[in-house]
């Protein structure tokens, strides 16, 4: 099949179509103050199909002001302390391997700027973040002589950043035209010498190997593996230092820096084949997992109470928009106070605090993200002991 647009990394026009979803929420990482509001969310349609000439993984129906009618951000996952360790982790890695210790960086998709004040407690002296969606004021007081963030577009402040790196995580998966602005990051990188990019994107590696169709939203325009990732820089004439996954296999991360000689646009055959016919797998495969997903869910609300879902987030959105409204689930539960007693879009499921599963005492909780499991099953032996905890893959065991 012919994709609708040209291949935003290559820009060839064949593509295979691999998985549809008529209707999904644009946003899938907010939550609203009434369910009323969560429903009345707009959505578009996902046609992932997958290039033939370079083998890229892309929502060919995705339309940048459809995802803009809905975008809000809340997307913390600051109250995991799993999660906070890895962010940790990487802020001390990246600031002792390229010499940050003291020096200005800039962070594009910086949220409200949590990743920025974790790399300034690594030891960088100060940073700028940019992200149209950001609230200035939500920027702890403490930090505000060394941290600043701007509700603005980075291409629009290229020439004006200082710094000596680039940060940039979870935000090019969200990008209509990766190329064009990976051509701003280099030319960011190259207004001064040993500017580095260091990106994160979520590991489509996993989403195909797993069937993992609760990872497919609307506000996902690309789905990078290693081997694209190192692609789309190449292409935009970067020079890849580094790209390995992390997170249990979930994330991406690549760091990169100015290419001194173009690097030729051709991608291997062999991989390219073996790239479409991963994707067309998940697609066939899938389509029957969402079914058996909702059998299994089914099932576990005969054995006496629908199931809690852990996670009142993206994840979560993707399952209930992949199930439809028979999902069977009760609630959802999750760390983060901002969440509690909202709704999630789309489906207006509700999100409660972990506490309530203390007089809920759910028989069955499905976990959406099993890197979560010695966390969530601490939790629960604390609240609610005799509740069985399943992760999303359980339900697909034989």
């Amino acid at each position: 099949m012919t994709g609708c647009t040209a291949c935003p990394v290559c820009g060839a026009s064949a593509s295979r179509e691999v998985y549809r979803i008529e209707q999904a929420p644009v946003t899938c990482a907010a939550v609203f103050a009434s369910a009323a509001q969560a429903r009345a969310v707009p959505t578009g349609r996902v046609d992932l199909v997958v290039c033939e000439a370079c083998g890229f993984l892309y929502n060919s129906a995705f339309d940048a002001e459809t995802a803009q009618s809905g975008a809000r951000y809340e997307s913390s996952q600051a109250a995991s302390a799993h999660f906070g360790s890895f962010a940790k982790q990487l802020a001390n890695d990246w600031v002792e391997r390229y010499q940050l210790r003291g020096q200005a960086i800039i962070e594009v998709g910086c949220g409200h700027g949590e990743f920025l004040a974790q790399m300034l407690a690594a030891g960088v002296g100060r940073g700028i973040g940019i992200d149209p969606l950001a609230d200035p004021a939500r920027v702890p007081i403490e930090l505000r002589s060394q941290l600043r963030v701007l509700p603005e577009r980075f291409e629009s402040l290229v020439d004006t950043l200082a710094g000596v790196a680039l940060i940039c995580r979870h935000t090019l998966e969200h990008v209509a035209d990766p190329a064009r602005f990976l051509a701003a990051v280099r030319a960011w990188c190259a207004a001064a010498s040993g500017r580095v990019a260091l990106f994160e994107v979520p590991a489509t590696e996993r989403v195909l190997t797993e069937g993992a169709f609760w990872d497919i939203y609307y506000e996902h325009c690309n789905y990078f593996t290693e081997r694209t990732l190192r692609q789309v820089f190449e292409y935009a004439g970067m020079r890849v230092l580094r790209s390995r996954t992390l997170y249990d296999g979930q994330y991406l991360v690549l760091e990169a820096t100015v290419a001194d000689e173009p690097v030729e646009r051709i991608a291997r055959p062999d991989e390219v084949a073996g790239a479409v016919a991963a994707a067309i797998d998940f697609g066939a495969r899938v389509r029957g997992m969402v079914a058996r997903c909702r059998d299994r869910l089914t099932a576990l609300r005969a054995d006496g109470a629908s199931p809690v879902l852990w996670q009142g987030a993206s994840k979560t959105v993707g399952l209930l928009t992949a199930l439809g409204a028979d999902h069977g689930t009760a609630f959802a539960v999750d760390l983060s106070p901002d969440r509690h007693d909202h709704f999630l879009p789309a489906s207006a499921l509700a999100v409660r605090a972990p506490a309530v599963l203390a007089e809920a005492l759910p028989r069955h909780v499905v976990l959406m993200n099993p890197v979560y499991t010695a966390e969530v099953r601490a939790e629960l032996d604390r609240l609610t002991p005799a509740t069985q905890l399943l992760t999303i893959n359980d339900l697909f065991a034989v």
